[in-house]
């Protein structure tokens, strides 16, 4: 188990960094994702959509996963998706990541990744 520092640590800078990245391309510091109304949903509404229910099961790896297989670097809405996922990630305790053999580890790595696939350079110090 990570120390209750370095997850609390971990929380504040997914949150701040993406109001950056969404201040710096969106001019928001709103991250939150905006789904369509339910006859109007993209195929992008429906990743969120599922993504946020997976999490909400406990199914983080899969999720993670699924995420992983659409982002390419270059849609900035699947960018807005995924740091709403790793928002959304951060509000689990560490006892919830564990049940889903998921560590705080994992939740930076998987974020310094998404990172580094959108070209964000990240120096990784605490």
């Amino acid at each position: 188990m990570a120390s209750k520092n370095k997850y609390e640590f971990i929380q504040k800078q997914i949150k701040a960094v993406s109001k950056l990245l969404m201040n710096v391309l969106f001019k928001t510091e709103d991250y939150q994702y905006k789904v369509s109304s339910s006859e109007n949903q993209t195929e992008l509404d429906k990743l969120y959509l599922t993504l946020m229910d997976m999490l909400e099961k406990n199914q983080i790896n899969e999720a993670e996963d699924m995420l992983f297989d659409r982002v390419d670097g270059m849609n900035p809405i699947i960018l807005i998706i995924a740091l709403n996922f790793y928002n959304k990630l951060t509000t689990k305790t560490e006892e919830e990541l564990e049940s889903a053999n998921f560590s705080v580890d994992e939740v930076e790595q998987g974020f310094l990744d998404l990172l580094r696939m959108y070209n964000v350079k990240v120096d990784k110090k605490q």
